[in-house]
């Protein structure tokens, strides 16, 4: 399992990881005319094209909406084909469901099935690829194996191919390949990045997609010596897509749409780099178009859009890269021959293309040019998330409920009241003493007020929707003193304000009132709600005796909604950065050539929230992850500027 590196838990060509109703997207896949998704709970759906199963939901009805496929569970990434989707579990086995006419399904037959099988004997696998009608996979000792159509010697057995008969219904071994750390499929051809960095390809090679400089095809692998430096691989339907650590994008293989994106229409034998595309840090393939993610969240295509599949409001082909219209924060991007998806950090997954068959999971068959939200997907939102204060004699938070943390109660005395403070208990609350002198009469002082703050945890935002508390004036009193509050919150350290209240309320004598207010105020990780109630004195020119402002049970509620992690601005500078094992269980070793600026090692959870940091001391940094429940991890390495320069996926099981 040694030096697996992050695309060893991504998919193929084709995909790349997603999910629904009350779940986050984890990953997506596309296929050809239906798209498949992994949930944060480890549950699978999948919307669009069902007559072989491919949705493997049990039944042979296409949907346009997701549904969820039966009996998986524990899934850490899918594949999507022509007609039949693949699941990778965190156990290392490997299901297939729908269309097996060439064995892709690798089952030892060549029966359709609609719900998820097994494959047999496949064991230890950390990452799956699907091709048009054949499946790869990679073990955990770094061979690949392969199953399904062999027509042009895409499953690399070194047998010479037959057109439309060649097959394999069960798992084979990819001859003469080791130390395999990244597979990828096309259409008819295969695609993997060794340990070293270098790069291999076979199979189908009409339009020179194994990038060797000749178009003839190979039933072996063949070494790809011209790219160097290759963090990432995707395969197109007829192209092989690489990711170079200086964030560019090199490509091969078919071009007559412009899916070379070079500026030309015609195709190449050999890599040529993606015309004015730099800052890349994610990359997918389509079927005759192709995409790419930016360090800045968005989202660019180029190729066919004979349907509308680059995004960008027209019918257009292009051979340069397009920005795909109204996506940020995009983490990972796929597509087919007609459609494609992309996955924000906020969990959702976006579908623009064809639509005929459901595929995009809109609840219609129609298309889009641009993209549109999928549904069933959604960020996490917890229960409910509270912060109390009781003020019995202490000014510190009583109890929280989510994501969310408080801070003591703060009071600030103004310019008109000297001696303010602060007293004990008394008859059931926490009171605000206007001094011995009296409080003057006069208006509202941005400088006199009580202060509560609330914020979200780490990774998380909160919208606060309501806020209450009990206030009165001193219950012993006779003085029938009238003081006036108005409460504002800020959710911008104060710079705006709104108010809750739009006339004054009063402190009446002997009597303890509730306050309660509905609103809806949204603060991100590392920004505050901030309440404030301001009392004021109403009486003109007359000179108030000692007064005491009660307030207890303060509480501030709404809800957290988790966040994906934002991957913006990160910096690839290709430092040998590598992580194994990968999946992990234990320990796990992070790797980094580079330590002279001494980076922070962070790892996150797939809704951002931070888990552990450590102090990468040396190039080779064990670190326990016995800790981590199973799941899809992030681990970042920060500069002291607080820039990341690394960032890559893993997997605990």
């Amino acid at each position: 399992m040694k030096n697996q590196l992050r695309q060893s838990i991504l998919i193929l060509t084709f995909a790349i990881i997603g999910c629904g109703n009350n779940a986050k997207a984890q990953t997506i896949a596309a296929g050809f005319a239906h798209s498949i998704k992994v949930c944060t709970d480890g549950t699978v759906q999948a919307t669009g094209s069902n007559d072989y199963g491919a949705l493997g939901n049990g039944t042979n009805t296409n949907s346009n909406v997701p549904v969820q496929t039966n009996n998986l569970t524990n899934i850490i990434a899918v594949g999507a084909g022509y007609q039949h989707s693949v699941a990778l579990k965190n156990d290392g086995t490997v299901w297939c469901f729908g269309q097996n006419n060439f064995g892709q399904l690798g089952i030892g037959n060549n029966t359709n099935s609609n719900v998820p099988i097994m494959v047999n004997g496949l064991v230890g696998i950390t990452a799956i690829s699907t091709g048009r009608d054949f499946t790869l996979a990679l073990k955990n000792d770094g061979t690949v194996w392969a199953w399904g159509y062999d027509g042009y010697g895409q499953l690399g057995t070194g047998n010479i191919p037959i057109p439309n008969i060649s097959q394999s219904n069960i798992p084979v071994q990819v001859i003469g390949l080791t130390g395999v750390k990244a597979i990828a499929a096309g259409f008819f051809h295969s695609i993997a990045l060794k340990n070293d960095g270098t790069l291999w390809t076979w199979g189908k090679n009409q339009f020179g997609q194994l990038g060797n400089g000749n178009n003839n095809d190979s039933s072996i692998p063949i070494l790809i010596s011209s790219l160097t430096g290759i963090t990432s691989i995707a395969g197109g339907s007829n192209n092989t897509l690489v990711l170079k650590s200086d964030g560019t994008v090199w490509n091969c293989g078919l071009g007559t749409d412009g899916q070379l994106g070079n500026a030309l229409n015609n195709n190449s034998n050999v890599p040529v780099q993606v015309s004015a595309l730099t800052n890349i840090i994610s990359i997918g393939r389509g079927g005759f178009h192709n995409l790419a993610v930016k360090s800045d969240g968005t989202a660019w295509a180029w190729g066919s859009n004979q349907s509308g599949q680059l995004g960008n409001g027209t019918y257009t082909n292009s051979n340069v890269p397009v920005q795909v219209s109204g996506l940020a924060g995009i983490i990972e991007v796929a597509g087919e021959q007609y459609h494609s998806l992309a996955l924000k950090n906020d969990g959702t997954i976006w579908a623009w293309g064809t639509g005929t068959t459901g595929a995009l999971g809109l609840g219609l068959n129609t298309g889009t040019n641009i993209p549109l939200l999928m549904e069933g997907c959604a960020g996490i939102t917890s229960p409910s998330a509270c912060i109390n204060w009781d003020l019995m004699g202490s000014t510190a938070v009583t109890s929280t409920i989510g994501n969310v943390g408080g801070q003591p109660e703060n009071i600030s005395p103004g310019t008109a009241a000297p001696l303010i403070s602060v007293y004990l208990p008394y008859s059931g609350g926490q009171r605000l003493w206007t001094g011995t002198t009296g409080w003057v009469a006069g208006p509202l002082d941005i400088n006199r007020y009580i202060e509560f703050n609330a914020a979200p945890l780490p990774g998380n935002n909160f919208t606060v929707t309501n806020v209450s508390f009990n206030y009165g004036d001193n219950p012993l009193s006779t003085d029938f003193n009238i003081i006036n509050f108005q409460a504002y919150y800020s959710t911008d350290n104060w710079n705006t304000s709104t108010i809750l209240n739009s006339s004054a309320l009063i402190y009446l004598n002997t009597t303890m009132s509730a306050f309660n207010a509905s609103l809806n105020a949204t603060v991100s990780s590392g920004s505050t709600f901030s309440l404030r109630i301001f009392p004021f004195a109403i009486q003109n020119g007359i000179a108030m005796t000692p007064t005491f402002a009660i307030h207890n049970h303060v509480s501030i509620c709404g809800t957290t909604s988790t966040l994906a992690l934002n991957i913006k601005d990160i910096k690839k500078e290709g430092n040998g950065f590598r992580i194994y094992p990968n999946p992990a269980s234990n320990l796990m070793h992070v790797q980094y050539d580079n330590i002279t600026n001494k980076p922070v090692i962070s790892i996150y959870n797939m809704m951002g929230q931070n888990l552990l940091n450590i102090q990468a001391e040396s190039t080779d940094s064990v670190i326990d992850v016995s800790s981590l429940t199973n799941g899809i991890y992030f681990v970042q390495l920060i500069d002291p500027q607080n820039n990341i320069i690394e960032n890559m996926k893993i997997v605990i099981q």
